[in-house]
This record gives structure tokens, C-alpha cells and sequence, in this order.
């Protein structure tokens, strides 16, 4: 107990010295609440161990989304700090438009390295690298709920989850109730839905939270759902709800907020002026081991075909070449997703493989049934494949990659 009173003695005293002239009356604004609660601030105590909420992988507004407003509204309701933490290299959230502009809008200065509050997994690593082995790392995992990336050498016990992927048990149940802490998996358009639904019944007022707070979850929620169109379900339809009547004054939110507030976040995320073909590879990644097999996925808004127009192969190549061989793949499998030109939506694979085409050859052919793969001829400089199974996204494509690599 004397422990954990001296700890919240000098994170008061932190969080007084960071927030001077702020007012009492009302919550922290999201850019008040992530000065206090970040890797520089957390540097300065003395610790023998840190919470983390951390995303996927993949950081798409969704994870990033449910990390921030999950530690905020912890704050709000309990006082307790948890960190945001952002699945990815410091370096590739300028890669996500839609994220990287809605924080700036908000105050969050993303654009400035020095002054950039966000906390990433490679600051966890160092801070441990620092600290010393004794260090523990809690995670509430949101997302996804298994660990990934940087985030498997980083955390050292899972203590809650929040996640609308596949289930895949490899968590202590026992170890996260005994907690009282969330263990949440579900079938869900957009995690976001989940973390509103699991916190704002247990807030004495969800109207004394800030806008902006209110207006993170719903722009990872209109993203993954195309503004309530696709992929909707009763946990989104819930949290639509909450979010509606924090705006009650607004007597037509789906025109007057929702439509045009979708429109520019769609048109953000699928600006990729400026990138190059290594650069989209890393704008939504992840990478999967399955049977002692690592996997990289790569999610693409574009037909191969245009990128090969765009890009030329030899710079394709070479830029699958670079990443398969910076994350010790043995196979990339870039996945695309658009609409052609008579606004069908349309899906490809293209396997990538630096190390065995037997692998690749095998693994497409156990694949192929579930996701009604064909071979596209026309494309004589790569192996692409048509994915008839349209609307299986790597949410789906991942577990079938896992049990076919599990039968061979």
C-alpha cells in the first residue's frame, strides 16, 4: 500500500506541474489528458511496474482509437493510469492520414517529433531496456487478443481484453476476472463499439466528456462500418445510440455530423500522395507466426494491377524484397481490396516469397476452396489471385493462412 500511495503522490505532482492553468470543472481535453499520461512523464517514476492499453498491430483508427478513449475513460472513472500505446514504429503513423490528421485537429501535435505525446510499442521496449528486467508490463490488449509484434517481447502478462477478432485462448481467463478487468470478444464491426458500450454505462455523466472523445470512437466506427452500410452489428447499433444522444441537440446527426464527418475521414485514409510501394506495404501490416511459420499481410486499397502501373514491377519487388527480409518473413501475402470500374467491389492475393516457392505453392492450394481463389493469367509478372470470397478481409483470411499452415 505505501508503495502505491508514493506512486500516486508523484504522479499527482506530475500531473500538477504538466497541466497548470488547467481547469477543474470538467474533464481533461484528449490533448491535456495525453501530456500527462506518456512514456516521458511515466520515465520520471520510479517503477516496478507499468499498465499499457495497446492496439494491433495494423494501428488503423480502430486500435489506435480504442487504446486512447480505453485509457481515458479508465481515467475518468477510477483516476487510474493506464498508457496509450500505438502498435507500430514511431515513424509510420504519418503513413495514416486519417489518424494523423483528426489527432492534429485535436490539438495533438503529431507533426513535431519533439513534441509529439503519443506513446509507441518501441517506447515500451526502451523504457524496459532502461529500467532493467525487473520491470513488469500489464496489457489490456484491445484489437485483437494475442499479443503482436513489438508487443510480444514487450508485455509480460495480458490483464484484460476488448476485441472483435477470432478468439484465440491464449490468455489467463482466471488471471483477468481475478482482476475485475474486461474479457470482451465478440463479433463487432468496430472495437471502438465495444470499449463505448463497456465504459459509458459506468460514467456518472457521459455528457461532461469532451467532443473530441466522443468523436474518436465514432470516426473508427464509421470507417469500419462505411457509415453504418457494412458490417454492421448490435454493439455498433448500441454505441451509434450513445453517441447520438451525447449529440441531442443535433436534430439530424446521421446528415449533419455523421455523413459529412465519414466523408472527410474516407478521404484521408485513402490519400497516399507522397507514398512509395514500401511505404503502402507498411501503412497496414501485420505480422502473424502460425506453426513456426511467419506471415506478413499487407492490406491494400488498390488492384495490383494499378500499382504494377503506377510503380513498375522491378520497385514492387524490390520493395516486398526489403520488407519480407527487415521482418524475417517467410511469406508476404499482399492483400487488395477496391472497387473496379463498374463500382464492384473486388478482392486479390499476391503471395510473396523470399525463401521457398514450395511453401507458397502449398499454402495457396490449401487456401484456395475456402476463399474461392483464381489465378489471374493476365498478370504474367506476378502470382496473383482473384478472391471470389469478397468479403473475407484478413480478419477472415488470417485464420484460414493459420489452420492451413497447421495441416502441412
Amino acid at each position: 500500500m505505501g508503495i502505491l500511495i508514493s506512486y500516486l503522490q508523484q504522479y499527482a505532482s506530475i500531473i500538477k506541474n504538466s497541466l497548470k492553468g488547467v481547469s477543474k470543472d470538467s474533464d481533461y481535453s484528449l490533448k491535456e489528458f495525453l501530456d500527462i499520461c506518456n512514456i516521458s512523464n511515466i520515465q520520471k517514476l520510479n517503477l516496478s511496474s507499468v499498465k499499457i492499453c495497446c492496439g494491433n498491430q495494423s494501428c488503423d483508427m480502430d486500435s489506435v482509437v480504442s487504446a486512447i478513449t480505453y485509457s481515458y475513460l479508465k481515467y475518468i472513472k477510477t483516476s487510474q493510469i493506464i498508457l496509450p500505446v500505438l502498435n507500430i514504429p514511431k515513424e509510420d503513423l504519418k503513413l495514416r492520414k486519417d489518424i494523423h490528421n483528426l489527432l492534429l485537429k485535436y490539438g495533438v501535435k503529431v507533426d513535431n517529433d519533439e513534441k509529439n505525446p503519443l506513446t509507441f510499442i518501441e517506447d515500451i521496449k526502451n523504457f524496459k531496456r532502461k529500467m532493467g528486467k525487473d520491470i513488469v508490463v500489464d496489457a489490456i490488449l484491445v484489437d485483437h487478443n494475442e499479443p503482436q509484434g513489438l508487443g510480444i517481447e514487450c508485455i509480460d502478462r495480458v490483464i484484460g481484453i476488448i476485441d472483435h477478432h477470432e478468439d484465440t485462448k491464449k490468455y489467463d481467463e482466471s488471471l483477468i476476472k481475478s482482476l475485475d478487468n474486461p474479457l470482451i470478444i465478440k463479433t463487432c464491426g468496430s472495437c471502438s463499439s465495444l470499449v463505448t458500450n463497456y465504459w459509458y454505462p459506468q460514467l456518472e455523466s457521459v455528457h461532461a466528456l469532451p467532443e473530441e472523445i466522443v468523436k474518436l470512437s465514432m470516426a473508427a466506427v464509421l470507417l469500419d462500418t462505411s457509415n453504418f452500410k457494412s458490417k454492421v452489428e448490435q454493439g455498433d447499433r448500441e454505441a451509434l445510440e450513445k453517441y447520438k444522444s451525447y449529440f441531442a441537440n443535433n436534430k439530424n446527426v446521421e446528415d449533419n455530423m455523421l455523413k459529412p464527418f465519414f466523408k472527410t475521414l474516407k478521404k484521408d485514409k485513402s490519400d497516399i500522395e507522397g507514398f512509395d510501394m514500401y511505404g503502402l506495404l507498411r501503412k497496414d501490416f501485420k505480422l502473424f507466426e502460425f506453426h513456426g511459420y511467419k506471415i506478413g499481410m499487407s492490406s491494400l486499397g488498390c488492384s495490383v494491377e494499378s500499382y504494377i502501373q503506377k510503380f513498375g514491377v522491378e520497385e514492387i519487388n524490390k520493395a516486398c524484397n526489403k520488407y519480407a527480409r527487415l521482418n524475417s518473413m517467410d511469406m508476404l501475402l499482399l492483400l487488395t481490396s477496391y472497387s473496379d470500374e463498374f463500382k464492384n467491389h473486388k478482392r486479390q492475393i499476391l503471395p510473396y516469397s523470399i525463401k521457398s516457392d514450395t511453401l507458397q505453392n502449398k499454402l495457396i492450394e490449401k487456401i484456395t476452396s475456402d476463399l474461392e481463389l483464381v489465378k489471374i493469367d493476365s498478370i504474367a509478372d506476378f502470382e496473383v489471385y482473384d478472391q471470389q470470397k469478397s468479403r473475407a478481409s484478413r480478419k477472415q483470411i488470417a485464420p484460414i493462412v493459420d489452420k492451413a499452415l497447421g495441416s502441412l
